[in-house]
């Protein structure tokens, strides 16, 4: 996909992208960790396949609250999402790393037109990914679960971003991976790229 001539031609003057999935090759390296607290609380997770597939680009909140319904379980859920990312960050961040060729266009728009990572997890756990990695600088702004009321697919995230840079919805391009994040594009009235088009992501095939 052109992405350059499809800023152009829809007068895009913000790009948003979502971090887990899209930006950062997370979503194994989360599961482990959300593996290890239901197990540490003596309960039993979700499978790889169902979290991959239902449960992507949604907020730890949201995700244990859902299951909390799911499986009659009672976890407190502040508490909950405070030991998965602690677990997270002690045992499986250092590994994290950008998929190279979101990394490639994110270089390559770095000072033509400004960008903001709109994330669904939380705000310390996003900014030691992108810290660790050394690819801060890149972004205008990081906006997480901590600043709106409600994440994906609540369009909260991405009208946050607009309105902090005082652009029209119509105006933003976001870059999602998950069928949440495609959904609060939607809501927010927002043009959205799935990140898969840009090339095989799971092998990190550089951008022709």
């Amino acid at each position: 996909m052109d992405v350059e001539n499809y800023i152009i031609k829809n007068n895009i003057k913000l790009l948003i992208l979502d971090c887990d999935g899209a930006l950062m090759d997370t979503v194994e390296s989360h599961y482990l960790a959300w593996r290890d607290t239901y197990n540490k609380l003596g309960h039993e997770f979700v499978t790889f396949n169902e979290f991959q597939k239902q449960y992507a680009g949604t907020s730890g909140f949201e995700l244990v609250g859902i299951l909390n319904h799911k499986f009659n379980y009672t976890l407190e859920i502040e508490k909950t999402v405070k030991l998965k990312d602690d677990i997270f960050i002690t045992d499986y961040i250092q590994s994290v790393r950008p998929f190279e060729n979101v990394l490639n266009l994110v270089k390559q728009s770095y000072g033509i037109i400004p960008m903001v990572v709109a994330s669904g997890g939380e705000t310390a756990v996003v900014n030691e990914m992108l810290n660790l990695n050394k690819i801060s600088k890149y972004f205008v702004d990081i906006i997480t679960i901590n600043d709106v009321k409600q994440g994906k697919p609540f369009p909260d995230l991405f009208l946050e971003a607009s309105a902090r840079f005082n652009v029209f919805p119509h105006e933003c391009l976001v870059f999602e991976d998950s069928n949440a994040g495609f959904q609060a594009a939607k809501n927010a009235n927002m043009k959205c790229i799935d990140v898969n088009e840009l090339g095989n992501i799971k092998n990190k095939k550089k951008l022709k």
